[in-house]
């Protein structure tokens, strides 16, 4: 008799279950990737604000592409409209 099966994981789409790993936050590693912004355009779209840093961490494992366009855009909007809005 089968109780349970997890979907399985795929290149580019991780299967994390929060409950395999109760000590750690969030679910996940106590090591979370650091960033190490290298260019100004990186620091600039770092420097938008915090949500920058959360979505940078997560494109390049979700497989996001035309991620340097999309960073230089959102530098673009934070100029025009706030950072608070972008």
């Amino acid at each position: 008799m089968e109780i349970w099966r997890h979907r399985l994981s795929t290149p580019g789409v991780q299967q994390i279950i929060d409950a395999h790993y109760p000590d750690h936050p969030d679910g996940r590693s106590l090591h979370q990737p650091r960033l190490q912004p290298r260019s100004e355009a990186e620091i600039a779209f770092v420097g938008t604000g915090p949500g920058a840093g959360r979505w940078l961490k997560e494109a390049g494992p979700a497989g996001a592409v035309r991620i340097r366009a999309k960073m230089a855009r959102a530098v673009e909007l934070a100029t025009v409209l706030g950072n608070d809005r972008v």
